[in-house]
């Protein structure tokens, strides 16, 4: 239970958008503010599904959780800025009571971003102007390979997250999940989703997948995940045996205060 809760805390604590500029301008129409609501008390609790490949890439795990992120204070980031603490939990699917700790993140909200740091890595989450395809460049903070203490990544899309771009999509739209209904909710996607031989088919050939998707409602914050980050690695000079690599997950609002 220990290993598995372990590996839920890493999947739910590495997963960040960053990138845009952070230049502050003037912007009319929506603040990305009312998609990432911040007060003490506020919180979201999801359903979590996660795949993983364990015992060396030869062994495909699935778990399911209950996550709850809650804001529980201010703080002040390494520029003196002010910020919030936020405190993740997790429980098991099947139990209702015992929340388990699973780290801290900070949310820095500024006029034309909000960063976020977990796990010692800064991202930005969401940018200005809420436009439909405005785009911009992902991850631009993190480092070179900077889940290599997890996940034995050799794809270039999975080692240099700086190149990627993110956009907006489906601005606005009504949505329902898990039977809660939201109004307003916008998404932030990779603009290149990527697959190729993954699920292999050709087990000479190397393989890979890439799926980004984040949704966001007005007045509530993220509402839906669905991250892939998936490697087949085949016989090679340097590969005795065939592995995979990488991850799967989802999560899905089922409550909120």
């Amino acid at each position: 239970m220990k290993n598995h809760f372990h590996r839920a805390v890493i999947l739910a604590g590495m997963i960040g958008l960053a990138g845009c500029h952070k230049t502050d301008y003037s912007y009319s129409g929506s603040s990305i503010q009312d998609y990432m609501p911040l007060y003490v008390g506020h919180s979201i609790t999801y359903q979590m599904d996660s795949i993983l490949y364990t015992h060396f890439g030869s062994v495909l795990e699935r778990h399911f959780y209950i996550v709850k992120d809650s804001i529980e204070g201010t703080v002040t980031d390494a520029s003196d800025r002010p910020s919030w603490r936020m405190v993740r939990y997790f429980r098991d699917n099947a139990d209702t009571t015992a929340w388990q700790p699973g780290g801290t993140c900070m949310i820095t909200p500024l006029r034309s971003t909000i960063e976020m740091v977990e796990n010692n890595l800064r991202y930005v989450k969401l940018c200005m102007p809420v436009q439909d395809v405005y785009s911009w460049a992902g991850n631009g903070y993190l480092p070179f390979q900077p889940y290599s203490y997890a996940f034995d990544f050799g794809y270039s899309d999975h080692v240099q997250l700086e190149s990627w771009r993110y956009q907006y999509q489906d601005l606005y739209k009504k949505d329902t999940i898990n039977q809660l209904v939201f109004d307003n909710t916008i998404t932030v996607a990779c603009s290149r989703p990527d697959s190729s031989n993954f699920p292999p088919v050709d087990l000479a050939l190397a393989g890979n997948k890439t799926v980004w998707v984040e949704r966001y409602a007005k007045g509530v914050g993220l509402v839906y995940k669905d991250v892939i980050l998936q490697e087949y690695h085949p016989v090679s000079p340097s590969v005795t045996i065939p592995y995979y690599a990488g991850f799967e997950l989802r999560m899905s609002i089922i409550a909120y205060q």
